[in-house]
């Protein structure tokens, strides 16, 4: 009996109410079961999406416009190395924070003496990748070998030639009374006011950087891969295609962007231009809004320039002024006729004084068969783009005969130093920038600095307009132009393209936009 009544009745031998209880049990089971499975599905897709989007927007892709080839300082001034290492090196103080000064490895500063004498808080709890703390006696010690690299190339980039006793300098180790420690500072002693002291060392080749990047004996740099990090990012992968650098959790000062990169994967294979949540450019680039990307940029103070790299050599067909001016007189038609509206101005005309030039050529001929060797640039710039073609024709027009030179990386720029015996080419398309609110330091870096762009001076009166107390600028715009070894082209605003998910909003505009510790996601 016993097994009997425990066995599960037919449903025609249940009762109605046993039915319905049956039944809304049945239903209340499979609506359990859909709404569980909904709300699981549900949360499934959304955490897919959360955190799907907040893994790729921890890796941000920037595209650049050139190679990579130095991590030391003093090579800071390739326009690509701001972009790549300025968050790898800290400064004393930084200038691309929008709107301020900001200190970095410095907490506070002063001046006296009429700005002859600078003295730096340095801050007690900042340290290298490697956990060594980045101290006076640290700082000191790369500043002093920036400074000896510089005594010894003769360059005058500003800043170090007027530190009281600079020429005594003669190593890396030198005590000098132009930078010391006092307890927790570092002091400069001018041998001149420098009111501008705060913006020219927030450029980075005053970097910081750790003793053990650089022979002790020469100050020469070690390993131009390798950097011991004193910044924001630290470089955690550098191959043949890209750059990788990883944010430090273990450096931070109190002003940051809140939601910055962790890390940033820089390519300059064209392939990765499409991928890519910031393109190094400039405001040329207007295709770049079919990609869904905005420009962010300054004023119009960048300059594409053609230029005349071997006007010395007496063998090329730029060491005639007369022949100089000719070809970039028909260099300039060309351009004209592919759409290019061409400047006849090197520096930016938002500069006060400055203006356009006299467009009247020499009347001259070239009665022998000329043969010009030009540079190919891989640069994406669409104005640079229109280089090879239009050097090709105007060569061509003059009845001569066009080459182009494919010249290695790292031997375009060992080629910036001006007293080489010969160059792998004769004209060369570069370009460079200028702050048009402080253009003098900029001016004199570009001079007279062996760590810039290195422009020729074939007269002597650029330099010595540059002695003035108080140079005429539009004096020596007319001067580049009339030598004619340097053919400007266009000005442009340098910056980025970014996708609608990258913030830019706290970034100096007034600058390349180079420091990742204040860009990040919206």
């Amino acid at each position: 009996m016993g097994t009997a009544e425990r066995q599960i009745k037919s449903p025609r031998d249940l009762t109605t109410n046993q039915l319905d209880y049956k039944y809304n049990s049945l239903m209340f089971a499979i609506f359990f079961i859909t709404f569980t499975v909904i709300s699981l599905v549900s949360l499934i897709v959304f955490y897919q999406l959360y955190f799907s989007k907040n893994s790729s927007e921890k890796k941000a892709i920037v595209h650049l416009n050139s190679q990579p080839y130095s991590t030391d300082p003093l090579d800071y001034d390739a326009f690509v190395h701001h972009v790549v290492f300025r968050s790898i090196y800290s400064s004393l103080v930084s200038q691309y924070k929008n709107g301020t000064i900001k200190g970095v490895l410095a907490e506070s500063w002063n001046n006296s003496e009429n700005f002859k004498i600078w003295r730096f808080k340095i801050r007690s709890n900042l340290t290298f990748e490697n956990g060594d703390p980045i101290t006076p006696s640290a700082i000191l010690k790369s500043f002093t070998r920036a400074a000896f690299i510089m005594k010894k190339s003769g360059s005058n980039s500003g800043l170090f030639e007027n530190i009281i006793d600079f020429d005594q300098i003669n190593s890396p180790s030198s005590k000098l009374k132009g930078i010391f420690i006092d307890k927790d500072e570092i002091v400069f002693q001018l041998s001149k006011p420098i009111p501008n002291l705060l913006d020219i060392i927030s450029f980075g080749i005053y970097g910081v950087v750790h003793e053990s990047n650089f022979d002790s004996n020469t100050g020469n740099w070690l390993n131009k891969k390798n950097i011991t990090s004193s910044g924001f990012y630290r470089i955690s992968n550098w191959n043949d295609s890209l750059i990788e650098i990883t944010l430090r959790n273990d450096f931070s000062i109190e002003d940051s962007h809140p939601n910055r990169f962790e890390k940033i994967h820089f390519h300059w294979s064209p392939e990765f231009r499409q991928q890519a949540h910031l393109v190094m450019g400039n405001s040329n680039e207007s295709t770049l809004t079919d990609m869904g990307l905005t420009f962010f940029g300054g004023a119009n103070s960048s300059i594409a320039y053609a230029r005349c790299r071997s006007w010395k050599n007496k063998d090329s067909p730029c060491h005639s002024i007369e022949n100089r001016t000719l070809l970039r007189n028909a260099f300039y038609s060309s351009l004209e006729k592919a759409g290019q509206k061409v400047t006849r101005s090197f520096f930016p005309l938002g500069i006060k004084s400055v203006h356009e030039l006299d467009t009247k050529s020499f009347e001259v001929k070239l009665i022998e068969k000329i043969r010009v060797k030009y540079a190919l640039t891989k640069n994406l710039n669409p104005t640079f783009q229109l280089f090879e073609p239009s050097i090709k024709e105007s060569v061509n027009h003059l009845n001569g005969i066009a080459v182009p030179v494919d010249i290695p990386q790292e031997v375009f720029y060992d080629e910036y130093d001006q007293n080489l015996k010969s160059y792998m080419a004769d004209i060369y398309m570069l370009g460079t920038g200028i702050l048009i609110e402080a253009p003098l330091h900029d001016i004199n870096f570009m001079f007279k600095a062996k760590e810039g762009i290195q422009l020729p001076d074939s007269s002597g009166l650029i330099i010595k307009e540059l002695e003035n107390n108080n140079p005429n600028i539009q004096l020596i715009n007319e001067e580049i132009w009339n030598q004619a070894i340097i053919w400007p082209i266009t000005h442009y605003a340098s910056g980025f393209w970014a996708k609608n998910n990258v913030d830019l909003s706290l970034i100096n505009n007034s600058l390349p936009p180079t420091d990742f510790n204040w860009v990040g996601w919206k």
